[in-house]
């Protein structure tokens, strides 16, 4: 088994360290990707001063796994469970089919049912600055910092509806009735 593989653990001094490699930190182009969820973890959350999501018990953080058909890359996302959020939340519920669209009933979302469940995301790229200066925040190579972030989880596909069958009747020859 290889480090990556491993259940996180504390280290200690004598313990041996393999070599990991580097696996390069892929941004993808703003636009609509399919996603996969790999983990879903609950958090309790307590808000910073500079928060815009209110006090709330609970977030779920989601491992999502995000495909252009180019590049995947792989972000985490939170759903922060307030009413504030809701209409993030529905959106959600609708993409991995824990919900159908216009249902205004209430649901007890399966958590643990969405993983693994794939669907369809808007991403964007968000670019870093620094909250103190507002300064872009740079990678050594002097390019600015960015990540993506989901912006909108979006409805399953429908079905292609199937054509509707004609059918054709011969033409008949008719005489006009004197």
């Amino acid at each position: 088994m290889t480090n990556e593989q491993q259940a996180p653990q504390a280290l200690d001094w004598n313990s041996p360290i393999a070599m990991v490699e580097d696996k390069p930190f892929v941004v993808l182009p703003a636009g609509e990707v399919n996603f996969t969820i790999l983990k879903f973890e609950r958090k309790s959350y307590q808000p910073s001063q500079t928060s815009k999501i209110p006090d709330c018990k609970w977030e779920a953080v989601l491992t999502v796994e995000i495909d252009n058909g180019q590049a995947k890359t792989t972000i985490k996302h939170s759903l922060y469970l307030h009413t504030k959020c809701l209409g993030f939340l529905s959106q959600f519920l609708v993409a991995v089919g824990q919900r159908q669209h216009g249902d205004t009933s209430p649901i007890q979302p399966n958590w643990e049912g969405s993983v693994g469940v794939s669907g369809r995301c808007k991403i964007k790229a968000r670019l870093w600055t620094d909250r103190n200066t507002g300064q872009a925040m740079l990678n050594d190579d002097g390019t600015q910092k960015a990540s993506n972030e989901i912006d909108r989880f979006l409805e399953p596909a429908k079905q292609a509806a199937q054509p509707a069958q004609t059918t054709f009747t011969a033409n008949t020859a008719w005489k006009a009735q004197a």
